[in-house]
């Protein structure tokens, strides 16, 4: 795989009924988490012996986070920050990770901007229902 620029990582958000771009996204991170339950019972022939840990799939999330820097006059922005202060702070994002694919849900959005002199801010995502990834 050839080398992949960090600022090429794209965050659309849903306005309407398209996908309009975000931001392009600096010091980023997504976490694919899958809770384990624990369903291990004893041997009811060996109740004694060695019990080695059963487990099924409990709930799974996806969390991203990164830092961009602000663009005056960009409706995504905008959006994002109309989602974040309204009762109910999600919406619908997608990730496009190059040479990965692409991950899409309703997230709960979380902002921050940042008054720096340079202009940046940070968004937190947080998966709320299923996530659909789609390789490339």
């Amino acid at each position: 795989m050839g080398k992949i620029l960090g600022r090429s990582i794209l965050l659309l958000v849903k306005i309407d009924a398209a996908f309009v771009p975000f931001a392009a996204l600096t010091g980023k991170n997504l976490s694919i988490n899958n809770e384990q339950i624990d369903a291990t019972a004893p041997d009811p022939a060996t109740p004694e012996g060695v019990q080695w840990r059963e487990s099924f799939a409990g709930t799974k999330s996806v969390d991203a986070s990164g830092d961009y820097a602000l663009i005056t006059g960009n409706a995504a922005q905008n959006k994002a920050i109309e989602i974040a202060m309204a009762d109910d702070p999600t919406a619908e994002f997608q990730m496009f990770f190059p040479g990965i694919g692409t991950f899409e849900s309703n997230f709960f959005v979380n902002l921050q901007l940042g008054e720096d002199g340079k202009g940046t801010g940070s968004i937190s995502l947080s998966s709320d229902g299923a996530v659909t990834f789609t390789a490339v």
